[in-house]
């Protein structure tokens, strides 16, 4: 029986839940047949959206990582999306970048000054 379906009928059991998510580096699992693969399917858009998009996770996963489903090789580490970077500076001057592993990489193909507009 699934703890969140309960009873519901032609449920499947093959996969196992982590749980905490993977992309927030969880590796201890539940025992199979504890959460349903139909409910695990259900929350894997909301989990990915979460991943990608929240602030806490989202800032927690690009400073510290893991990589993509809570591996910790270099060759899965996540990025963030691109942003507007301010220069610190002269706030007057943006560009495009983003953060990886705490570390800030402009893309210098574009930049903007707001004062100017050049």
């Amino acid at each position: 029986m699934c703890i969140y379906y309960l009873d519901q009928a032609n449920l499947n059991y093959f996969k196992r839940e982590h749980i905490i998510p993977a992309g927030l580096g969880g590796r201890e699992m539940l025992a199979q047949g504890i959460v349903s693969d139909e409910f695990n399917l259900s929350m894997a858009g909301l989990e990915k959206d979460y991943m990608n998009n929240s602030l806490y996770a989202g800032f927690a996963r690009i400073l510290l990582g893991p990589g993509q489903r809570g591996s910790l090789s270099p060759n899965k580490e996540v990025r963030s999306d691109v942003h507007v970077l301010v220069n610190k500076d002269d706030n007057s001057d943006v560009s495009l970048g983003y953060i990886q592993k705490g570390k800030t990489y402009e893309l210098t193909q574009i930049r903007v000054n707001t004062l100017n507009n050049k």
